[in-house]
């Protein structure tokens, strides 16, 4: 029989050996799991099966179901409420040929779940629906052909597992974006922070395309010869959606988090 001490010294052991297993993971998503688990055709009309998994956040109060098809035009809108577990959703002619479709035995869509009233991408899909066989999901497939269409980079937040300095780091970005440089002070190990900055990576009206090329780096003091440190880089499209993302910035004695994701929309030229 253990004695009260042996107990004490083996749960102080797990709670360490469980607090440094949760260092080594990147932030919870705070945005709820979609999953697209079957799409079946039933005549001119599809149905959709998803499953809605997150312990952390539940489903959006509201969703639309959005059917894309193969010139990027809307082919089909639904507005559900989001359920947890499994849930089906029929999408009226969403196996219909369009005027743009082309002469192929099976019609190319993609499917997207976005959430109300935020307007967030929770799921994207492409399809391939066989009018006499199975509907075959798969990866997405962007960019579309769409003409008209805007792309956002949201940078959500900065989680620092480890400081490059003891006392804490000056963190600044180089983002690529006009020579923009930002950064919060003093960001310790534990620390999470909110940025929420918001930059047009892509507008299809006036052919713009700008990859964003994300600099991290540690401010230091130059006058005592202590130069800034370069944490490390990353790199994404400007006319393609990203889910939210975390990127790991790490080195011999620091781990960084930086979350973001890549919003598209279909807008108006006019």
């Amino acid at each position: 029989m253990r004695s009260a001490l042996q107990v004490l010294t083996l749960a102080l052991s797990l709670a360490v050996l469980s607090v440094s297993n949760l260092s080594a993971q990147p932030p919870l998503d705070p945005y709820p799991t979609v999953e697209l688990q079957e799409v079946f055709a039933v005549g001119p009309d599809l149905a959709a099966t998803f499953n809605w998994s997150n312990d952390v956040t539940p489903p959006p109060p509201g969703a639309q179901l959005k059917l894309l098809d193969s010139q990027g035009l809307e082919a089909s809108i639904v507005n559900f409420v989001p359920l947890y577990g499994s849930q089906t959703i029929w999408i009226p002619g969403g196996a219909t040929p369009r005027a743009g479709d082309e002469s192929t035995s099976s019609l190319t869509r993609h499917i997207e779940i976005v959430s109300q009233p935020s307007r967030l991408i929770l799921l994207e899909k492409a399809l391939a629906i066989d009018p006499h066989g199975p509907v075959v999901i798969l990866a997405p497939i962007w960019p579309l052909p769409v003409p008209d269409r805007h792309c956002f980079l949201y940078v959500e937040s900065l989680t620092c597992d480890d400081s490059e300095d003891y006392g804490g780091d000056e963190i600044y970005f180089d983002l690529g974006v006009n020579g923009a440089t930002k950064g919060p002070s003093g960001v310790r190990g534990g620390d999470t922070v909110p940025l929420g900055w918001l930059f047009l990576t892509c507008n299809t009206c006036l052919s713009y395309e700008h990859p964003v090329k994300i600099d991290l780096w540690d401010l230091d003091d130059s006058i005592i010869g202590d130069s800034d440190d370069f944490l490390g880089s990353s790199t994404l499209g400007g006319c393609t959606a990203v889910p939210p993302t975390s990127v790991k910035y790490s080195g011999s004695n620091y781990t960084y988090w930086l979350k973001y994701r890549v919003l598209c929309y279909e807008v108006d030229c006019g």
